[in-house]
């Protein structure tokens, strides 16, 4: 089945503790047998991030997992841990409108992350699919968050050469660069960035 759902687990590491939160991050998803999804770390960002992506099909595995760190103290206590090394932890869980093209095999992955102005989210996703749909490049993952109002657009790349083509259309195409104002008018704010695939799961 295809995924319905992805949680997105955003730690900003304490001052010099990001690789170690990384490492912490990759082993926790190891011990609790995860099979799916990928961890990324910000290289061009407003912040330094590590992000944890993991799709479910449905809540209830959700639930499953969830209920299995609870329940068990020493998974209550690995949480902890890992918590121990970051800033803030964000648990952002989303609902999938188009998975990204291309992301069994990205190295890297731009994330825009748009938050809409009130009443206009469903607006902003028909935008985004409209430029999915008249770009001509592999489709932009699009989720719309379920506890907020967050639109992320996701491009999914296997070097960070590939992202230099999209950008020049988005500078040089009139039509590239109309659909794109027409999405950000629909925001009242946006920001960009890039992160490094560093483990799947």
């Amino acid at each position: 089945m295809t995924p319905k759902y992805l949680m997105r687990i955003l730690r900003e590491p304490l001052p010099g503790k990001a690789f170690e939160l990384m490492d912490a991050v990759i082993e926790q998803r190891k011990q609790m047998g995860i099979a799916d999804g990928m961890t990324t770390v910000s290289v061009a960002s407003a912040r330094m991030l590590i992000v944890s992506s993991t799709p479910y099909e449905n809540l209830a595995d959700l639930q499953a997992r969830v209920d299995g760190i609870f329940d068990n103290q020493d998974a209550r206590k690995a949480w902890d841990r890992v918590g121990a090394l970051a800033r803030s932890t964000v648990n952002n869980l989303s609902r999938i409108v188009e998975p990204p093209e291309g992301i069994e095999e990205a190295n890297y992955i731009q994330r825009y992350v748009f938050e809409p102005r009130i009443t206009s989210r469903r607006q902003l996703v028909d935008a985004l699919r409209e430029i999915n749909a008249r770009s001509g490049e592999p489709n932009l993952g699009i989720t719309a968050s379920i506890n907020g109002s967050t639109v992320i657009a996701s491009r999914a790349v296997r070097s960070m050469a590939d992202m230099e083509e999209p950008w020049d259309k988005l500078r040089d195409d009139p039509g590239t660069l109309s659909r794109a104002a027409a999405a950000l008018a629909l925001c009242d704010s946006w920001s960009s960035g890039i992160a490094k695939v560093v483990s799947r799961p």
